[in-house]
């Protein structure tokens, strides 16, 4: 496998007014076709649409004849590779992606926008034919030039052809006379383009200080598409939070782009053991000024505390030691509210005094702005988007505020660290580039995106709680877990019986879920039946996913039944010793995956309970929901309940 290096190239045009690129927000009331624009206001060449004309160009100078060091799919991709589910795709070989990785467009200067109108007449009646009248968005005044400047990242096989491709971009650009809508018309000619030298980014940073566990923090280059839904047919939105199998994607990709297969020996088995977590978004931006509108979401956050706090001045009709209601001053983006909090009550009902802890993402995440775009495919004889390539991405903004967000998260090496762990970490800390769907990546400067890494500092390890026999202590699902299988969900019993063996089998019989304090009835001596004290929601994971991934070695398609963050499990300590350090572990690596065998026979949830996946050769290829992943993240903590 030969090795490869990554490689910059910046990027100029200049157009002359009027110019159009759609595929942004809905139009406004009188204006048919808007410019397409980031969330910070610039008008901007998508990188999909620069893509697009390049790879047009590409093939236009391997018609003609001229020698090329890469061929089309290779340099931009096999198209449509990024439509999952093909069965002749393999997602983990980079050449699906192509080895050029394309930035955004953006505008220089800032005019005042105007309105164009074109028009058809018809020759019998002298007005507008049906449908040929447009009033279009012009973001500069006609004939005035539009400043683009980007970039794009190149896999490359080194320095010489580095130089060749930087002549071929340069050939390339010199084939597109102009870009956007209207090129028929006149829109956007281009004027002026530069391609500058290649810049070498180097694949790996030092790491002086060996440690098993570190905290990772980082910035993004480009919006962020990753763990997608879709809302409807022809919507598809990404989440904030980014698993961190998607990290150790991006991390084996860039492990094979450097000549290492990651799939085999011993860097396959240290990349397989590496616990990379989720990475969940930080704002870098200040608390807004007062009277200052938000426009993305809330100005305000309030954190839940599962202890109940005071907070700064006292809430109408309720006791302070009653509350759990505290505002968190080192919160960003927030600012203390001066209107009533509403109360909550607990969801296990078990004091209705008691606030629940806030789900973590809640609790931490900050106000976000989202990048809304708009794709299609134009079929040439109707004029129309073709049948199903017609949609919208919603992605995440890198920014919020005009500052940027930061992705922070831990990586916990429980084998230590040793040279195949250490190059892993290395390559870590040098950087991702494909990160999510739009193969964002990681950047460490607050306010450009020249130097490609990621921040790894080693950190100490998290002490131990100190329990005691009969004590109950409180475990909160950070991130979806795997502990279930499909049939658990066919009754009430057999769910929570599954669960109760589950923290049995996990905990070594050293603490269990506790059950509920009985609660008397109104009618005298009667008391309502004993249950497990848990609270727990799940999810299915289906489609793609279970299509990839044969975890449970069944023929049959298994959706993936996943308990979701929020989830809270009171547990019962039995072994003070043995709970303390099993505990300690589980906080470090994330809860193991029970493998359970096919359905049981007997009706009997416990029944066909096997080992753990100690036993089952788990990494990022054979199942996606693997602690090691960022899976089944917790946080432990004492249970009280304030009264």
């Amino acid at each position: 496998m030969k090795a490869q290096a990554l490689f910059r190239y910046d990027l100029k045009l200049v157009i002359r007014a009027p110019i159009l690129i759609g595929g942004g927000s809905a139009p406004r009331f009188g204006v048919d076709a808007l410019q397409l624009r980031n969330p910070d206001g610039r008008a901007i060449i998508p990188d999909t649409h620069l893509k697009g004309v390049l790879r047009a160009a590409w093939n236009a100078l391997e018609a003609e004849g001229i020698s090329l060091p890469l061929s089309a799919d290779v340099a931009f991709g096999r198209e449509g590779s990024d439509i999952r589910g093909g069965t002749d795709v393999d997602d983990l070989n980079p050449q699906n992606r192509g080895a050029f990785l394309f930035r955004d467009l953006v505008s220089d200067e800032q005019y005042d926008t105007r309105q164009l109108t074109r028009v058809a007449l018809n020759g019998e009646t002298g007005s507008a034919d049906d449908g040929k009248l447009l009033t279009l968005e012009s973001i500069a005044p006609p004939g005035a030039p539009v400043t683009f400047r980007g970039y794009l990242l190149a896999w490359l096989d080194g320095a010489d052809e580095a130089k060749l491709i930087e002549q071929r971009l340069h050939d390339a650009l010199q084939c597109i006379f102009a870009i956007g809508k209207g090129k028929t018309v006149g829109y956007g000619q281009i004027i002026d383009r530069l391609v500058s030298s290649s810049i070498e980014i180097p694949l790996r940073k030092i790491i002086s200080d060996k440690g098993e566990y570190f905290n990772y923090r980082f910035r993004l280059d480009k919006r962020l598409l990753v763990n997608t839904e879709r809302p409807d047919n022809n919507t598809q939105a990404g989440e904030p939070i980014i698993p961190g199998g998607v990290l150790k994607g991006a991390l084996a990709e860039k492990l094979r782009r450097s000549g290492i297969d990651p799939t085999k020996g011993d860097i396959g088995r240290a990349l397989s053991r590496l616990i990379i977590s989720h990475a969940e978004p930080f704002s870098t931006a200040g608390p807004p000024e007062t009277g200052e509108k938000d426009m993305h979401r809330h100005d305000a956050m309030l954190r839940l505390d599962t202890v109940a706090l005071a907070p700064r001045k006292p809430l109408r009709g309720v006791k302070n030691d009653q509350c759990a209601f505290r505002w968190d001053a080192d919160l960003q983006i927030s600012r203390e509210p001066d209107w009533p909090i509403a109360d909550f009550v607990s969801d296990t009902k078990e004091d209705p005094f008691r606030c629940p802890a806030a789900p973590n993402g809640l609790e931490r995440r900050p106000n976000l702005t989202r990048d809304t775009r708009v794709r299609n495919a134009i079929d040439p004889k109707r004029g129309a988007a073709e049948d199903g390539k017609l949609f919208t991405e919603s992605a995440i903004h890198p920014r919020f505020l005009d500052k940027p967000l930061e992705w922070r998260g831990t990586v916990y090496c429980p084998d230590g660290v040793n040279d195949v762990t250490l190059a892993c970490l290395e390559l870590l800390k040098g950087g991702l580039v494909t990160v999510g769907k739009t193969a964002s990546a990681t950047t460490v400067n607050s306010e450009t995106t020249t130097e490609f890494g990621m921040d790894l500092e080693p950190e100490n390890l998290p002490e131990a709680l100190r329990l005691s026999c009969n004590q109950r202590v409180e475990v909160e699902i950070l991130t979806p877990a795997l502990m279930l299988r499909e049939f658990h969900l066919s009754s009430e019993r057999r769910f929570s019986e599954a669960l109760q063996t589950y923290w049995e089998t996990v905990g070594q019989q050293a603490f269990r879920i506790a059950v509920e304090d009985v609660e008397p009835l109104d009618e005298t001596g009667t008391t309502r039946p004993r249950a497990l004290d848990f609270f727990c929601q799940v999810e299915l994971r289906a489609g793609y996913q279970a299509l990839k991934h044969t975890f449970f070695g069944e023929k049959a398609l298994e959706p993936f039944v996943l308990v979701k963050p929020g989830s809270l499990f009171r547990l019962e300590i039995v072994e003070p010793a043995l709970a303390q350090d099993i505990l300690r572990r589980l906080t470090l690596t994330g809860l193991p995956v029970a493998r359970w065998s096919s359905e049981p026979e007997t009706g009997d949830p416990s029944d066909g309970v096997q080992a753990f996946t100690a036993e089952k050769n788990l990494d990022f290829q054979t199942c996606p929901f693997t602690p090691q992943n960022g899976f089944g993240q917790v946080r432990v903590r004492p249970f009280q309940v304030s009264r």
